[in-house]
This record gives structure tokens, sequence and C-alpha cells, in this order.
């Protein structure tokens, strides 16, 4: 099989679109991880996304920890993952067309790089960084893509920047956009906490400022901690022994 995608989810409907995004594609050798983040089964919006292709998993991080936009969802799933590549989709994403997975086959290395469609405008930056990439910008062998273990804001950017230090990438920047990504405003954090405080019982429903205080994280930039600002290289300060990659 050559695609895991992954998406963890907070049973929310625009779920069904991503699922219906990837059920069009004319490859079908993938499978689709679904890992719902909660102790609440939405039968009627999971039911409606069933695949022979796609399963269903609940997130098995404890309680305290997995509510970090999707961290330990994907983190936790891994290891039930068969594909030779990894690609993660964001349950209020969608694949850009249906033949994504088809242009994908291009990628033969260890990981690649390629355009996504980032409100209406392309996205894509090379060398990829922190603020300059995306969970859907990249795909990644399954032996070496495992998802950080954090409850870090900016995963994907720590991935990314573990991933050029030790391995050559592929860089497809004529690509067709991949995927559509909508930009997730600070309001998320909160409204996250609101789902679980309505569905579970496990949350106050809180402001922007407290919650990202109490994960670390800093509520002016838009979620990112302190931490991951520090992450950022710049082209010139980036030694090209990490940086060698295949520009197709």
């Amino acid at each position: 099989m050559r695609y895991t995608i992954m998406t963890p989810t907070l049973q929310r409907k625009s779920l069904i679109r991503a699922c219906e995004s990837i059920n069009s594609q004319t490859c079908t050798d993938w499978e689709h991880l679904v890992i719902y983040d909660g102790d609440v089964f939405n039968n009627d919006l999971l039911s409606a996304i069933e695949h022979p292709n796609r399963r269903i998993i609940q997130c098995t991080a404890p309680n305290k920890t997995r509510h970090i936009v999707g961290n330990a969802c994907r983190h936790c799933v891994y290891e039930q993952a068969k594909g030779d590549y990894l690609f993660n989709l964001d349950d209020d994403d969608y694949l850009a067309h249906d033949q994504a997975l088809e242009d994908l086959k291009e990628v033969t290395g260890l990981w690649a790089i390629f355009p996504i469609t980032r409100m209406g405008e392309k996205f894509f930056y090379d060398p990829p960084r922190p603020s300059f990439v995306t969970s859907e910008n990249f795909l990644v062998k399954r032996e070496i893509g495992r998802w950080p273990d954090t409850c870090e804001y900016a995963a994907d950017a720590i991935l990314v920047e573990s991933l050029k230090a030790k391995y050559p990438y592929q860089s497809f920047p004529n690509m067709r956009p991949v995927a559509k990504v909508d930009i997730q405003q600070l309001g998320v954090l909160a409204q996250h906490d609101k789902s679980y405080s309505d569905n579970n019982n496990q949350f106050p429903n809180r402001g922007d400022e407290e919650v990202c205080k109490e994960r670390g994280m800093d509520a002016g930039s838009g979620g990112r901690s302190e931490d991951s600002n520090k992450l950022e290289p710049t082209r010139s300060s980036v030694p090209k022994s990490i940086r060698p990659r295949f520009v197709r």
C-alpha cells in the first residue's frame, strides 16, 4: 500500500468533505485512519464516512494531553499505519482534486514538499520552515515520519525541521496544489475546549489567552509557543549539508 492518510478529528461536519475528497481519488492505493479525539462517538457523522479503505480509531492518549490540535492522535496511531508514505490531512481541509494522490506518485525519495492552496492562494516555500509549512505540505516515508509526541502547536514544523536536518528531500514547486487548507484562526483553541465542554464535560469554556497560557503557547503568535519562534532558520543560516534535495 502506498499511502496512509491520517486525520485527527473533533467530529466536525467538515470531516465528511475531507473524506469525500479521498474517496474520489483515481488512485485507490490508500488507507485512511480517522482518529476521533474524545469519548463521545458521533454515530451519525462517523457512519456517514464509512469506506472499505477507512478505519475509525479512538485516540488512546490520556485525556489531559490529547486535545492539542491532533498531535497525540497522529502520534498514537502511527503503529497502525501500513502505507509506504504518510500524509496528514486535517478534518477541515480536503484534497484539491481527484488526481492528488496520482500526482504524488512522483515522490520517490524519503520525503517531499509540494504546494497546497491556502485561502485561495498557492502556499509553498523551499526550504520549508516554521510558519511556512503546514501538515499538508509534505509526504514522508512511514519509517521516518512519526508525528512528534508534543503539545507544541507547531508540531508540523518540528517534524519538518527534524527531517530536514537528517534527510534529503524532493521539492515539487510546479506540482498542482495537492490540498486546500483553511486557516485556523486564533479562536480555534478555545473553540476546541468549548466542544469538549459541551460534549464530554471535560473542559470549561475559556478564552484564547487562558487556553494558550495553560498550554505554554503564545496567544499573540496565533497559537505558537515562544520556543517555536526560535526554530525558524533563514536560507543563509541553514548549512547546505542539511538541505540536499532533488529539484523537479
